[in-house]
């Protein structure tokens, strides 16, 4: 058998190099923008706000209306897309026409107080940073391609302060199998440990605050808590189902205003503002209203419990189809949380951790393509150990398969898409040096 040998050409080491600037520099940039939207959201926001029902003031439309009008002016004046950063590491390039404009709109969205989080923009910001660099010097396809993947990856690593969740990604995400693939997860990993270093040296030397944010009395696993892990995979499919159809729905609505931004966005702040003043809790990423929620899990009512879910799906449904830059991912959490919250309500024989780990995991990872790296993500947030990890991923894989594998795939652009990626994986290969891979 021939030995791998990725690390032996001079090629690879100009990659290495590369990779692990790119690294450093992605985290870089994704700590300033976290830097910024905080920032923001401390001069707009500086009274603390209630999640109690009905507890919101006037201000809430005033803020929202007037983000959701800058974002709109974004819009009619510049290039604003939401950027697809997986698809881009997939492919190995990323358009950078609409880059520029959905980091400024994604600014403002955060801090306008919009449902969503911020995984989308740095990961928009790292790579948009790591392309433009590495074509300024003229660099080759294959190293265009590390760049982008490791600049995504310190940026993540320090935003979630877990850079080896984030190597697990580079095993999901579609790629060729090969030995010159392993040395490009080396470069991934080493980017990542370094994107974890900037964010955990600049944030003084703590770890990321959704870390452990939720605490959970751990339980005694049993074999029937697999299969409980299936079914709440299963009902996670129900509420991420809901978020793709609303979306889709919403997209079809806001077409007619398409070329109208001002309008549309100023329209869909003003609904927001009115939604936040009503239920506070939909407000913002939602990180700290369920550390509030589980905190007090045994005061809320179901009802509000399973309202908040959905109105929370509702606000980020209907701020991504109107034009607002962010990710999902943060929210779809506290909605997989809060719901894990109102099962443990119904049936309180489940363990309070498993039924929060289980929908924090399985709502988002239902519609992400890398659900086993999130799952792992959530178990970090969750803090769970690592004897009751299993029914959560369980839970997660099921939830990814039932929904991106069945119910919402569809084989003829599914099967195009990845002969696209293909044939840019194939280009990749044909850069590389027989040395590289001997």
């Amino acid at each position: 058998m021939k030995p791998i040998g990725y690390a032996r050409s001079r090629e690879y080491w100009i990659r290495f190099g590369w990779g692990t600037l790119m690294g450093l520099i992605g985290a870089v940039v994704a700590f300033v923008y976290v830097i910024i939207v905080h920032g923001l959201e401390h001069i707009l926001w500086h009274d603390d706000i209630s999640i109690t029902p009905f507890a919101g003031s006037v201000q809430i439309v005033i803020i929202t209306t007037l983000a959701g009008l800058v974002v709109g002016i974004i819009h009619k004046i510049m290039p604003t897309e939401e950027v697809d950063v997986f698809g881009a590491i997939a492919q190995g390039d990323m358009d950078l026409t609409h880059a520029m404009g959905a980091i400024m709109a994604s600014v403002v969205s955060l801090a306008g107080g919009f449902a969503l989080g911020p995984e989308a923009p740095t990961g928009i910001l790292a790579g948009g940073v790591g392309v433009w660099i590495s074509k300024k010097r003229g660099l080759p396809k294959a190293i265009v391609r590390t760049n982008l993947f490791s600049s995504v990856a310190g940026a993540f690593a320090g935003l979630f302060t877990a850079p080896f969740g984030i190597i697990l990604m580079g095993l999901e995400l579609k790629h060729r199998q090969s030995p010159y693939y392993y040395g490009t997860l080396m470069i991934i990993a080493v980017a990542s440990i370094l994107g974890f270093t900037v964010f955990y040296a600049a944030g003084g030397n703590r770890f990321s605050a959704v870390l452990r944010l939720l605490e959970l009395p751990p339980y005694e696993l049993g074999t029937w808590h697999v299969l409980v892990g299936v079914l709440l995979g299963l009902i996670a499919v129900v509420f991420a189902f809901g978020f793709a159809v609303l979306m889709k729905i919403l997209q079809q609505l806001m077409a007619p205003l398409h070329a109208r931004p001002i309008l549309r966005c100023t329209g869909i702040g003003l609904l927001i503002g009115l939604l936040g003043m009503a239920m506070p809790i939909t407000l913002f990423l939602g990180t700290e209203s369920l550390a509030t929620v589980v905190a007090g899990r045994q005061d809320f009512a179901l009802g509000f419990l399973l309202l908040s879910a959905v109105l929370k799906i509702l606000a980020v449904t209907l701020v991504l189809a109107g034009g607002f830059i962010g990710g999902p991912i943060f929210p779809l959490l506290f909605v997989g949380g809060t719901v894990g919250i109102a099962i443990w309500q119904l049936f309180p024989g489940l363990p309070v951790m498993m039924t929060v780990g289980c929908m924090m995991a399985a709502v988002p990872c239902a519609l992400v393509p890398f659900p086993a790296t999130l799952a792992v993500i959530v178990l970090l947030i969750t803090g769970t150990p690592v004897v009751n990890a299993i029914p959560v991923l369980t839970a997660a894989l099921t939830a990814h398969f039932v929904l991106k594998g069945m119910v919402l795939s569809d084989p003829i652009a599914t099967g195009q898409r990845l002969q696209d990626i293909d044939a840019a994986l194939q280009e990749e290969a044909d850069d590389v040096p027989p040395e590289a891979i001997a």
